[in-house]
C-alpha cells in the first residue's frame, strides 16, 4: 500500500510538475511573443519617422521655395511652420528609445545628427529671410538638396533594417522551439531553475514594456505640443489677416479722403496763380514772375503727388475703373510723346519714335488709364536721363497676343540692389546718392498697378551708368485669351518681372 502510494505521490508530483512545467513554458513564450512585439513597435516607429522626415523637408523647401520666389500666397509664417515641423521630427528620431535604437544603424544616425546640424546652423538664415532674395535661398537650398537624398537613402536602410530584424526574430523564434524540447525535458528535472529563468525573462519584459510605455507617452506628447503650435500660428494668422485688412482700409479710406481735400483748394491756388501771371491789365515784375513760377511749380508737384495717391487709394480700395476699349496704340503714344517733347527740349534730350509712325496696331485697354502709364513712364525717362541724351520709344507685336511698348533712356540706370523694390511704394532711383531727381516714389507703383489691372505685364532691363527699358504689354484687340484680373493681380504678371529681375541679376 506505502509503494503504491508513493508512486501516486510521485505521479501526482510529475504531473504537477508537468502542468506547472507546461504552464511556465506557455508564459514563456508568450512574454518572448511580447518582448518582440515591443521591439517591432520601436522598429516600426523609427521606420515611420525617418520615412516622414524627407517628405516633410520637400515639402519646407517647396513652401521655401515658393516663398523665396514671391507668392503671395505663402506668408513667413507659413515658412517658419514646415521648418519647426521638421525640426521636431528630426529631434524626436535623436531623442529616448528611437536614439538609442537608430544608434544600431550608424549611417542613419549620422544621417539624423548631420540634418539636426543643418537645422540649427541655417534656422537664422531661414527666421530672418525675406520675400525675393533669391540669392539667399538658393545658397541654404543647396545645403539641404543632398540632404533630401540622403534621407531618402536613410528611409531605404531603415526598412532593410526593420526586415532583417524581422527575419531574424523569425529565426529567433524558431530556434527557441527547437530549443523547448529540451528545456522541458530539463524543467522536468530542476523545476525550480526552469522557474528562475521565467521569473527572470519576466522582469526584463516588464522593463522593456515599462520603456515602450514610455516612448508611446513621448510620442503623444510631441503630436499634442505640435498640434498647439500649428493652432496658436493659425489663430495668429487670422488675427494678423483680419488687422491688416481693416487697416489697409482705413488707410485706404484717409488718403482718397485727404485727396480730394488736398487738391479742390491746390487747383484754386494754380488758377489764381496763373491768373496774375498772364494778367495783362496788371502785369507782374521780374522778381514777382519768379515767385509765381516758384509757387506754380511746386503746386504741380504737390498736385502730381495727390493725384499719385488719389489713384493709389482707389486701386487699393478697388474703386478704380477700367474701360476696355479698342485704341490706336500709335496714336496715344505719339499724343504722350507730344506732351513730353517740351520737357526734352529744356535738357536738349534726343527722342527717337519708332512707334508711332509705323502700322497701326489696335489694343484692348483703358484709353486713359493708357495713356497715364505711358506719361509716367516718359517722364521718368526724361527726369533720370543725362543733358543731351537720347530716348527711343519702340513697339512691336508678341508671339502671345500682346503688344510690347518699350521706352528706352541713356539715363542713370538703376542698381542691382534697386531691382526688387523698383515698383514699390515710395521707393525712388538715386535716391541715396547726387543723382536724386525730383518724384513723389509713386508713379512706377501706379503704373505698374494700372497695367495689371488693364490685363497686361511690366517689366524693366536696365544697366547702371548705361540706362534703362521699361516695358508693358497689353493684349491685342483682336485677343480673346488675354489675361484676367482678379484681386490677387493678374495672373503671370509677378512671374514674368520676377524672371526679369533674376536674369538681370
Amino acid at each position: 500500500m506505502s509503494n503504491k502510494a508513493g508512486k501516486r505521490k510521485y505521479v501526482v508530483l510529475f504531473l504537477a510538475i508537468v502542468l506547472f512545467s507546461g504552464t511556465l513554458l506557455f508564459a514563456f513564450f508568450s512574454n518572448i511573443q511580447e518582448d518582440l512585439r515591443l521591439k517591432g513597435d520601436i522598429q516600426k516607429n523609427i521606420l515611420w519617422g525617418v520615412s516622414q522626415g524627407e517628405p516633410d523637408l520637400l515639402r519646407f523647401l517647396n513652401t521655401f521655395q515658393r516663398f523665396a520666389y514671391g507668392d503671395l500666397s505663402t506668408s513667413h509664417d507659413d515658412l517658419v511652420t514646415r521648418f519647426d515641423v521638421l525640426w521636431s521630427r528630426i529631434e524626436f528620431l535623436l531623442k529616448g528609445p528611437l536614439g538609442k535604437e537608430l544608434e544600431r544603424i550608424p549611417k542613419v544616425s549620422a544621417t539624423a545628427k548631420k540634418a539636426m546640424d543643418i537645422l540649427r546652423r541655417t534656422e537664422p538664415q531661414v527666421m530672418s529671410i525675406k520675400r525675393g532674395e533669391i540669392d539667399r535661398y538658393q545658397k541654404i537650398y543647396r545645403e539641404y538638396q543632398e540632404l533630401a537624398k540622403e534621407l531618402h537613402a536613410s528611409s531605404l536602410n531603415v526598412s532593410s533594417y526593420t526586415n532583417y530584424k524581422i527575419l531574424e526574430q523569425r529565426n529567433h523564434t524558431r530556434n527557441l522551439l527547437k530549443q523547448s524540447v529540451i528545456l522541458f525535458t530539463g524543467v522536468l528535472l530542476s523545476g525550480g531553475l526552469l522557474i528562475f529563468l521565467l521569473i527572470r525573462e519576466i522582469r526584463i519584459s516588464s522593463r522593456l514594456l515599462s520603456v515602450s510605455d514610455q516612448a508611446k507617452d513621448e510620442l503623444w506628447r510631441q503630436g499634442e505640443r505640435l498640434q498647439e503650435l500649428v493652432d496658436a500660428r493659425t489663430a495668429t494668422l487670422l488675427a494678423a489677416k483680419k488687422e491688416a485688412e481693416e487697416a489697409n482700409r482705413v488707410k485706404s479710406e484717409f488718403l482718397a479722403c485727404m485727396s480730394h481735400e488736398l487738391r479742390t483748394p491746390l487747383n484754386a491756388v494754380l488758377g489764381f496763380a496763373q491768373l496774375l501771371q498772364f494778367d495783362p491789365k496788371n502785369p507782374l515784375s521780374s522778381a514777382q514772375n519768379e515767385h509765381i513760377e516758384c509757387i506754380l511749380s511746386g503746386g504741380n508737384h504737390l498736385l502730381e503727388f495727390v493725384n499719385n495717391v488719389l489713384d493709389l487709394a482707389k486701386i487699393e480700395a478697388d474703386q478704380i475703373s477700367i474701360s476696355l476699349e479698342d485704341v490706336s496704340a500709335n496714336k496715344v503714344t505719339a499724343d504722350c510723346l507730344d506732351l513730353t517733347i517740351p520737357l526734352s527740349k529744356a535738357r536738349e534730350i534726343n527722342i527717337i519714335d519708332r512707334f508711332s509712325n509705323g502700322a497701326t496696331v489696335h489694343i484692348r485697354t483703358d484709353r486713359i488709364r493708357f495713356k497715364q502709364v505711358l506719361l509716367n513712364l516718359l517722364s521718368n525717362a526724361v527726369k533720370y536721363n543725362k543733358d543731351c541724351g537720347t530716348i527711343i520709344v519702340d513697339g512691336r507685336e508678341t508671339e502671345n497676343g500682346f503688344v510690347r511698348i518699350s521706352i528706352t533712356d541713356t539715363g542713370i540706370g538703376i542698381a542691382k540692389k534697386d531691382y526688387l523694390n523698383i515698383f514699390n511704394m515710395f521707393h525712388r532711383l538715386g535716391a541715396d546718392s547726387f543723382v536724386a531727381r525730383e518724384g513723389t516714389g509713386i508713379g512706377l507703383t501706379v503704373t505698374k498697378l494700372l497695367v495689371e489691372r488693364m490685363a497686361g505685364q511690366v517689366g524693366f532691363d536696365s544697366e547702371e551708368g548705361v540706362g534703362s527699358t521699361f516695358w508693358i504689354e497689353l493684349p491685342l484687340a483682336s485677343n480673346d485669351n488675354a489675361m484676367v484680373w482678379t484681386d490677387a493681380g493678374s495672373i503671370g504678371a509677378d512671374t514674368i518681372a520676377a524672371d526679369t529681375i533674376a536674369k538681370d541679376y
